[in-house]
């Protein structure tokens, strides 16, 4: 599946815009200058290591019984592939957001309100600190955006402690953004918003082999659509 907001589209967001050469060029310096600093809001949920959106490494499990529970005849592994909305940003030099070639008559439009002129709808582009004298690529800019992103999501039910241990990787801006709860896809983590969903497979065990318990599996095609539903 591709990603609805790809790098490519993310590199379109930074507004790179080649000028005829007939045109009044404006320094990329200049255009630069002109991007709004980043929100004190957006900046205070970044990680200061990795200089994005901070994940929390994982989520409390709810509340369990005393004695495990059993599953019934079955283990299973469900998978899907997602389309989520989920606010996301990343800061990184100039120069990681650019693949096009760079000369004098590239720009940088911010627009008005940190959203790229020409760029990626829902994608805003801000500053972070003073431009980098020595290099303007070197300047650090932060992209945000709310997708939607690709996902994949995988519940296991195990045999011993059968309550759905769930676990969804999003690819916000190229980066794998893991996220692990327990108790199923309504118990996901807030701030994640199901946009579409799509069944992958669906692999189930038997937990006794003398049970007799029949436990098929299941794989969608890669040329079929195979919808799902969750609760979420």
């Amino acid at each position: 599946m591709r990603h609805a907001v790809s790098i490519g589209a993310v590199l379109g967001a930074a507004s790179l815009l080649v000028l005829g050469t007939g045109c009044r060029r404006e320094s990329i310096e200049d255009r630069v200058d002109k991007l709004p600093e980043l929100p004190a809001g957006i900046a205070d949920t970044l990680d200061p290591k990795t200089r994005a959106t901070k994940i929390p490494a994982s989520y409390p499990a709810p509340e369990k019984a005393s004695d495990p529970l059993l599953a019934p005849c079955c283990g299973s592994s469900d998978f899907k592939t997602l389309q989520v909305r989920f606010s996301y940003t990343k800061c990184a030099p100039l120069r990681d957001f650019i693949v096009v070639r760079l000369d004098d008559a590239l720009i940088l439009d911010p627009g008005t309100s940190g959203a790229p002129t020409g760029g990626q709808p829902g994608v805003q582009v801000h500053r972070l600190g003073a431009r980098n004298a020595r290099s303007v690529l070197d300047t650090t800019i932060c992209m945000t955006s709310a997708g939607p992103w690709s996902a994949a999501f995988r519940e296991d039910r195990n045999c011993i402690g059968y309550t759905p241990q769930d676990s969804l990787v999003i690819t916000a801006f190229g980066d794998p953004l893991l996220f692990v709860w327990n108790g199923g896809s309504q118990n996901h983590p807030a701030g994640i918003e199901l946009v579409s969903c799509r069944q992958v497979s669906n692999l189930q065990t038997p937990c006794n082999a003398l049970s007799g318990c029949q436990c098929p599996s299941s794989t969608c095609p890669p040329d079929q659509p195979c919808g799902c539903t969750l609760q979420w």
